[in-house]
């Protein structure tokens, strides 16, 4: 034994006092001490873009929400967002029932096999969202791709009510016009 703790069978034993247990011999790695599973947190609320500009930097898929006209927070997820014709026609259905809020929330992605660019890859908002939440949920998206370093961000727009008017105004252009569908790219 090394350190301040005395043999075992030389500690007297008292009601109510725990016996002292030596330091375990570790290996110094972080998995070792049970450091890795104790700092891991699937799931994490970032509510200020600033100061959390390092985690934002190394987690990949998150969820951005704007509540009221102003930036709320970002959940922060282990896994990407895959949206289904089956979430959809949920979304339509309960919209009347859940939208009571001012509300609106942009899942984002960074890809492995593109480091440098970020997909905004779902876009929801009910019929209250005000203009200003929406502006609200897309500056913070342009805030992590300028705090991850993006080239740009790119979207697959499906929704009719996207113009190429609205989105020249926010910045997009239209990408990728040999492929199906609406692409649109911000650069920055």
């Amino acid at each position: 034994m090394t350190g301040d703790f005395p043999a075992p069978s030389s500690v007297p034993l008292e009601p109510g006092r725990p016996v002292p247990t030596p330091p375990r011999e570790t290996s110094g790695s972080p998995c070792s001490e049970g450091m890795f599973w104790r700092n891991l947190s699937f799931f994490k609320n970032v509510h200020d873009l600033v100061s959390d500009a390092e985690i934002l930097r190394r987690r990949r898929y998150g969820l951005i929400e704007a509540r009221n006209g102003r930036f709320h927070r970002v959940l922060l997820r282990p896994f990407p967002k895959v949206v289904s014709l089956y979430e959809l026609g949920l979304h339509s259905l309960l919209q009347g029932v859940c939208s009571e809020r001012d509300r609106c929330l942009i899942y984002y992605n960074a890809p492995l096999a593109c480091p440098g660019y970020i997909a905004l890859r779902y876009f929801s908002s009910n019929k209250k969202c005000s203009l200003k939440t929406v502006n609200a949920a897309l500056a913070a998206l342009d805030e992590i791709a300028q705090i991850r370093g993006a080239l740009a961000i790119v979207c697959h727009a499906s929704n009719p009510r996207l113009s190429d008017r609205i989105m020249k105004r926010y910045g997009w252009t239209s990408h990728c016009e040999h492929l199906r569908g609406r692409h649109y790219i911000k650069r920055f």
